[in-house]
């Protein structure tokens, strides 16, 4: 795994750990609305099939995301875990 996946995971794992007053979430969300952000909302297709993880054997990154309809990033991330 790369450090900077490593980081990432730490940093998520200790602000799912923090109890968040309603002074920091209002703050938050007044932050938010002030940036004009939306909520984050996975628009994703959900995860990868037996038969898409098995290209990952055969094919390059770019063949099995034009295949799959996946970024070429998705399938290089999704190999690299696949291999860990």
């Amino acid at each position: 795994m790369c450090a900077i996946t490593i980081a990432a995971k730490m940093g998520a794992a200790a602000l799912k750990k923090k109890e968040w007053t309603d002074e920091e979430l209002d703050a938050k969300s007044a932050r938010s609305k002030a940036l004009g952000l939306k909520p984050n909302r996975w628009t994703g297709r959900g995860g990868w099939t037996a038969d898409e993880v098995k290209l990952l054997d055969t094919l390059t990154d770019a063949a099995v995301a034009n295949r799959t309809g996946r970024s070429m990033n998705a399938a290089r991330c999704k190999r690299r875990r696949v291999r860990e």
